[in-house]
C-alpha cells in the first residue's frame, strides 16, 4: 500500500504548507491542486496491472471486461450492433468498440476509462470546490472511487453522470435537456444510471435548516424500520433475494454524522445538494439488507467533494477553518485507506501492481497471490 501512502502524505504536507504560506501565490492555486490531485489519481489508475479489479477478469478466456474488450475488438461494426454479449448494455459494447477501432491494447483501454472517469471529477472539483486537495481525499474515500478498480461500466457511465453534475445548479430550465441527455446516454452504458434523473429536481428542493434535522431524524427511524423496509423493496421490484444484514451499519452511521454535520453547517446556496446525500443515506439503509444496492448511490455521492469543503469555509469561527480543512483531510485519508485494503476481496487495490510487472496469466486468486508472496 506504499503508493496510497505516498499520495496521501503528499495530499497532507501540501495542504499543511498551503496554510502555513499565506502570501498570494502567482498561479491559480486551484487549477494548479486540481490538476496535481487528477494526475496523482489518473496515473495510479491508467498505470495499474490489468491484475487489479476482479471483475477486469484478468486470465480468464469466458468473461470479464478484458475478455469483453478483446472480443468486441474483433467483431465487425454489423456484428456489434445486431449481436450481444451477457448483460451488457450496447452503449458500453459501442464504448469498447471505439476504444479498440483506435488501439486495440488493453492497457489503453484502462487509460481511456480512467480519462473518461476522472477528467469529469476533477473538473467538477475545480469548478466547485474551495479545496482540490481535501475533494480529492474525500473522492478517494467514497464507494464510487473503489468501484472504478473493478465495475468499469458503471465508472463509465458516471463519468457521464459527473458531467451532468455541472448543468444542475443551472437557474434556466433549458439546462435540464442536456442533463437529461448525459444521464440518457450513460444509461446504455450502464443501466443504473437512470436513477440519476432524479439528482435534477431533487436539488431544486431547498429545506430549511429545521427541516433538515427533521429529515436527519427520518433516517434514523427508517433504519429502525430497516427490515420491512427492504422486504417491501424487494416486493415492489420483483426480486427474489434472501435479505441478508451484511454489517454496514458503519457506513451507514457514518453517512448519517456527516449529512446532520452538512445540515448544520453548509451554507444555504448548497442546502439542495444536501437532497443527494439523503438519497445516499436512504439507500445505505437498504443496502444494509439487501447486497450491492448501494451501488445504485454512488452517483449521487459525487457532490460531497465540493460540499464538505463548502461547509468548512462557512464554518463560524473562522480561524478554526484551516485546522478543520487538514483534521478532515487527514480523517479522510485513513478512511480511503482503510476503505483500499477492506475492499480488496473486489478491488484488488493491494498491492499496487503497476502494468510492467509480470503477473502470470491464471486464475485471478493465484495471480494476486503469487503477487502478494512476490
Amino acid at each position: 500500500m506504499l503508493i496510497y501512502f505516498i499520495i496521501f502524505a503528499l495530499f497532507l504536507l501540501i495542504a499543511i504548507g498551503d496554510k502555513l504560506y499565506r502570501k498570494p501565490l502567482p498561479f491559480n492555486k486551484n487549477l494548479v491542486f486540481s490538476i496535481g490531485c487528477f494526475t496523482a489519481v489518473f496515473l495510479l489508475m491508467a498505470l495499474r496491472h490489468p491484475v487489479m479489479g476482479a471483475d477486469l477478469g484478468y486470465g480468464d478466456d469466458s468473461s470479464g471486461y478484458i475478455f469483453a474488450f478483446q472480443k468486441f475488438a474483433g467483431m465487425s461494426w454489423k456484428e456489434l450492433w445486431q449481436g450481444s454479449f451477457q448483460n451488457y448494455e450496447k452503449g458500453y459494447m459501442v464504448f469498447s468498440k471505439l476504444v479498440a477501432t483506435v488501439f486495440p491494447n488493453t492497457q489503453f483501454f484502462l487509460i481511456v476509462v480512467a480519462a473518461v472517469t476522472y477528467i469529469p471529477v476533477f473538473w467538477l472539483i475545480f469548478k466547485k470546490s474551495s479545496s482540490p486537495i481535501l475533494s480529492a481525499a474525500i473522492y478517494m474515500a467514497l464507494p464510487v472511487f473503489w468501484g472504478s478498480f473493478s465495475s468499469v461500466r458503471q465508472t463509465v457511465a458516471l463519468g457521464l453522470c459527473t458531467v451532468s453534475v455541472l448543468f444542475i445548479d443551472k437557474k434556466k430550465l433549458w439546462y435540464a435537456i442536456p442533463f437529461a441527455a448525459l444521464v440518457g446516454i450513460a444509461a446504455t452504458i450502464h443501466k443504473s444510471s437512470i436513477f440519476f434523473i432524479l439528482a435534477y429536481p431533487l436539488c431544486k428542493i431547498k429545506l430549511n435548516r429545521i427541516a433538515s434535522y427533521i429529515s436527519a431524524g427520518l433516517l434514523l427511524v427508517l433504519w429502525l424500520v430497516r427490515l420491512p423496509l427492504a422486504r417491501l423493496a424487494v416486493d415492489v421490484a420483483g426480486l427474489d433475494i434472501a435479505l441478508v444484514d451484511n454489517g454496514s451499519y458503519r457506513l451507514f452511521f457514518i453517512y448519517l454524522a456527516i449529512y446532520v454535520g452538512l445540515c448544520i453547517f453548509a451554507d444555504d446556496e448548497d442546502r439542495g445538494w444536501l437532497n443527494m446525500f439523503f438519497v445516499v443515506c436512504g439507500v445505505q439503509i437498504l443496502g444494509s439488507m439487501i447486497t450491492n444496492v448501494q451501488r445504485l448511490a454512488w452517483g449521487y455521492m459525487i457532490p460531497l467533494v465540493f460540499l464538505i469543503p463548502s461547509a468548512i469555509k462557512h464554518f463560524p469561527k473562522q480561524k478554526l477553518q484551516p485546522y478543520l480543512e487538514v483534521a478532515a483531510l487527514a480523517a479522510f485519508s485513513l478512511w480511503a485507506l482503510y476503505g483500499l485494503y477492506s475492499m480488496n476481496a473486489w478491488t484488488h487495490s493491494v498491492p499496487y501492481v503497476p502494468f510492467w510487472e509480470e503477473v502470470p496469466t491464471q486464475s485471478l486468486a493465484n495471480a494476486i497471490t503469487s503477487v502478494i508472496i512476490r
